[in-house]
């Protein structure tokens, strides 16, 4: 759910507004015998044009509350015996309700570092193997984010048949870097987070295939969303599945279960590239 955007373009509100305000200057385009036209009436035209600039000058701002939603449905009810004037206020109306709930979900300050229409694809874009990092820690906040979005993950029948271990200290930094055929990068980064199958959390559920397949889908699709969380963080990542499993092992023996199977290691930092 935190990742999640609802957005409103500007240049989409501004050309509701605009046609908005062109339909409450229009003049009657029928009779009032019952064809659909916009009242005449000055006293409804400029009732109609106040709310309108009110529109324009609170819905930039996402200063809405539930009293300024309140006078737009009093002001929709107002002309509900003209159609077309009921019409432009539900559509003024809609507009107002989608941002007043962008406001109260606080999207602007849950959005990630990478933002905009294509966040998404700029992260996929942006998302490269990273073999080199700065020597500095990364946050406890990014830290935090990059191990929810693991979470978040989807996993056959929602067992989450995996488990995550992370790494921050030099000394089991450096055992990783041998158990993973010397690649001393994965030395160099801020945290390593070792992604572990569990197969007997799934096989209780799916048998062998859970214990042969789906376990090992919930792993590695976690260590994705965790990479690609990463690069929303602003950090670089390398997915490492270059390994001795029985060494890896060893290095945790005091941490995991017999049937825990080691699946990828994500040294997470700082790129030095």
């Amino acid at each position: 759910m935190n990742y999640q955007q609802v957005q409103l373009r500007s240049e989409a509100r501004e050309k509701l507004l605009r046609e908005a305000t062109e339909l409450a200057d229009a003049r009657p385009s029928g009779r009032a015998t019952g064809r659909a036209g916009l009242p005449a009436r000055p006293d409804v035209q400029a009732a109609l044009a106040e709310r309108l600039r009110w529109c324009r000058s609170a819905l930039p701002s996402r200063r809405l509350t539930f009293h300024a939603i309140r006078k737009l449905c009093r002001g929709a009810r107002l002309h509900h015996h003209r159609p077309v004037v009921a019409c432009l206020q539900v559509i003024v109306l809609a507009a107002a309700l989608m941002t007043f709930a962008m406001a109260r979900a606080g999207t602007a300050e849950r959005a990630p570092a990478v933002e905009g229409r294509n966040a998404m694809h700029e992260i996929f874009r942006k998302r490269h193997a990273v073999r080199s990092f700065q020597s500095r820690d990364i946050s406890r906040k990014d830290l935090q984010a990059i191990l929810a979005a693991a979470d978040s993950a989807p996993s056959a029948g929602g067992l989450k048949s995996r488990e995550v271990l992370v790494v921050s200290d030099d000394e089991t930094k450096h055992k990783l870097v041998q158990a993973a055929y010397g690649q001393e990068f994965v030395g160099q980064a801020s945290v390593v987070l070792v992604f572990w199958s569990v197969p007997s959390r799934s096989a209780a559920k799916y048998g062998a295939r859970g214990r042969d397949l789906f376990a090992l889908q919930d792993a590695t699709i976690a260590a994705s969303f965790a990479w690609l969380q990463a690069v929303a963080s602003g950090l670089g990542a390398c997915w490492v599945g270059a390994f001795n499993d029985d060494a890896i092992r060893s290095i945790f023996q005091n941490k995991i279960e017999r049937d825990w199977r080691p699946i990828a290691l994500l040294p997470i930092g700082y790129a030095a590239e």
